[in-house]
């Protein structure tokens, strides 16, 4: 193994953390508060992708490789860029902006090194089993002890708060006594947020499952069986609605696909959704306009059409969705102070027409590089999946672990099923 591959592996096993430096100048201040969101951050996992690409790129044919690139897509490549500097010059923060320009071209690089390199999907589902085990260690633990663990997994990120902590996120157990309901600290793991837990699982058991079914090894098979069976209790314990019933679609679809006894698939699946629903629906019955999460998620998506009416042809740039927001509407308390729940609207107000042209563009040469074998369908899964928890959250665009997973996840059907 090629030490560039080894920088690869263990950037997909660090995933889950969120270990890094922040940088605090003064555009990360947002009516006088210091906002995540905008702070320029060094992550670990930031230094494993630039190890990863640096140590490949020296290779002679990799250069080559991405001159060919380059050549054969250079008119579409210099249109893009145009726009992407068009949407720099007009920002109303041109700063964050281009840091805003700069993560996205990491990623992307990230994403064509997998789609050159062809790394081992097998491994690649390993390191995910990996990283869904430890985080599955950490989160049941924080459930039980209402608290976070602390020590070692600091340096994991985790972050140190209990149920007591202003703005932590909660649930009300309901289930078995409606007049009696007790509140619950939902479990983070090494996440910023429970959401984000429960989309990452939701996302990467469908693959583990995937390759439990082609692999021979029984040490590896129980590796993985164990990695999913814990990772399944995380999700549900993570409480994100969203993550269930996705999670659930993708999990039932990927078995739909790859297993042989149609009946059973049936059968397992129908019990599946028959257990979810029970689990579920107190908390998904909740939801209606009345419900704190989705009026909060209603009036920032009103705000991000405001401001998309307002610059509709630059948007107000890259990234500078908060510090745009309160002039589009009040900012009531603290819950408001955060990205528009979906990616679309968020790019849109922040990107406007250039941005949808520059989507059309990275769409088109997706679609274009996309030729795959009917088996191969089974990992278009995680990327839908990873798209529809898109439009009620915005981690997957705004957040480290989300970028990453989504960098991964749409390099996947590139992959060789039996690598």
């Amino acid at each position: 193994m090629q030490i560039f591959e080894i920088f690869f592996y263990l950037t997909i096993v660090l995933l889950p953390t969120q270990l890094g430096y922040h940088f605090w100048p003064d555009w990360t201040l947002v009516l006088g508060r210091r906002v995540d969101y905008l702070a320029p951050t060094l992550f670990l996992t930031d230094i494993t992708i630039i190890l990863t690409l640096v140590t490949w790129f020296v290779q002679k044919n990799t250069r080559s490789t991405i001159a060919k690139t380059i050549r054969a897509h250079k008119i579409l490549l210099c249109v893009g860029i145009s726009l992407i500097v068009g949407n720099i010059f007009f920002s109303s923060n041109p700063t964050i902006t281009l840091y805003k320009w700069g993560k996205v071209f990491e990623f992307l690089l990230f994403f064509y090194y997998i789609y050159t390199s062809k790394p081992s999907l097998k491994k690649i589902a390993y390191c995910f089993a990996a990283a869904i085990l430890y985080s599955s260690i950490i989160a049941i633990p924080q459930l039980i002890r209402q608290q976070t663990i602390g020590g070692f997994f600091w340096f994991l990120g985790e972050r140190t708060f209990t149920i007591d902590t202003p703005g932590i996120a909660k649930i009300n157990w309901c289930w078995f006594s409606p007049r009696d309901c007790k509140e619950l600290l939902r479990p983070y793991a090494t996440f910023p947020h429970p959401n984000i837990l429960g989309g990452f699982l939701a996302t990467s058991i469908p693959i583990l499952i995937f390759t439990l079914q082609k692999e021979k090894n029984k040490l590896i098979r129980i590796f993985l069986m164990t990695s999913m069976i814990l990772g399944v209790c995380t999700l549900g314990i993570s409480f994100s609605r969203s993550a269930w019933m996705i999670g659930s679609a993708t999990i039932f679809g990927i078995l739909l696909l790859t297993t042989k006894k149609v009946w059973t698939t049936r059968i397992i699946g129908s019990i599946c959704i028959v257990t979810f629903l029970l689990f579920a629906w107190p908390y998904i019955g909740a939801l209606n306009t009345g419900n704190e999460s989705v009026f909060i998620r209603l009036d920032l998506a009103s705000a991000a059409l405001r401001l998309f009416t307002l610059r509709p042809l630059t948007g107000v740039g890259l990234g500078t969705f908060l510090p745009n927001l309160p002039n589009v509407i009040q900012i009531r308390d603290l819950y408001f102070l955060q990205p528009v729940h979906n990616i679309y609207l968020l790019f849109l107000s922040e990107t406007g027409i250039f941005g949808l042209i520059v989507a059309g563009i990275a769409a088109y040469l997706y679609k274009k590089s996309l030729h795959i074998s009917k088996q191969m369908y089974v990992l278009i899964l995680p990327c839908i999946a990873i798209g529809l928890l898109g439009c009620i959250d915005h981690y997957s665009f705004t957040v480290q672990q989300g970028q990453l997973l989504t960098a991964c996840l749409f390099a996947l059907p590139f992959l060789k099923t039996n690598s």
